[in-house]
């Protein structure tokens, strides 16, 4: 079995799940957090697939992580049972044959040559014992708010949500000692800090101000994103470096 087939399968997997979980009358906040879940592993399974260089390709896998991803924070959340919840899935299975009727088979050797080039690949990030112990407990702390929403004080939210800052910034710092020669990577470390920033400010405004706190504890689940930034960065030189 290749590897796209392997994602092709994958892929068939989520959306059926989606489906059998979407049409239930009541979804509990653990089926909203598998849910989630899912849309995060089908993000993550199609990254090799962005490689085929193909628009539509990228276009469709775009449209869709976002279609699962956004479904049970706003669509079934908000519209439960309604005739929008039809045309998104519809829609997801649509951009499914779009994407893999347009990958041809030669896809699957380049994908196999790109598996084989990730096996050598060995990243920096961990050189610092720290960051991976900071990443998991920044992980831990995303989750947090999720599993507590509802049953404590905004206050207690805010404060989980500090305590994660604090963390994801000193991570960014560990990343600016550990790549201090790169000039490559210090560019993304900042634009990170900007990104994190941005994304600080939003999550600060749901919490604080609208008292969004579901709305928060779901974006929340999606804020660890340095480290695989950082990482990709790694890959692309080393790829060059070739």
């Amino acid at each position: 079995m290749s590897n796209v087939d392997k994602i092709r399968k994958i892929h068939i997997i989520v959306c059926w799940m989606y489906i059998f979980l979407s049409f239930k009358p009541i979804i509990s906040n653990t089926e909203y957090f598998l849910l989630i879940f899912l849309a995060f592993i089908y993000s993550i399974v199609s990254l090799p697939l962005y490689s085929v260089k193909n628009k539509i390709v990228s276009i469709c896998l775009a449209i869709n992580s976002v279609l699962l991803m956004s479904f049970p924070i706003l669509i079934n959340k908000f519209f439960p049972e309604n005739f929008f919840t039809y045309i998104v899935l519809i829609s997801v299975f649509i951009t499914e044959l779009i994407i893999f009727h347009l990958i041809d088979k030669g896809f699957a050797t380049k994908l196999t040559n790109e598996y084989k080039k990730i096996s050598q690949f060995r990243s920096e990030v961990y050189q610092f014992p720290w960051i991976k112990y900071l990443e998991i407990s920044s992980f831990i702390l995303a989750i947090f708010p999720f599993i507590l929403h509802g049953t404590v004080d905004i206050s207690v939210l805010t404060l989980i949500f500090l305590i994660k800052i604090c963390i994801d910034t000193m991570i960014k710092f560990l990343f600016i000692r550990l790549f201090d020669a790169g000039t490559l990577m210090k560019r993304r470390i900042f634009f990170l800090f900007a990104l994190d920033a941005i994304a600080y400010l939003v999550l600060g405004y749901l919490l604080v101000i609208q008292k969004a706190g579901y709305l928060f504890s779901v974006l929340l689940l999606f804020s660890n994103f340095s480290i695989p930034f950082i990482r990709e960065k790694e890959y692309e030189l080393f790829k060059n470096s070739k």
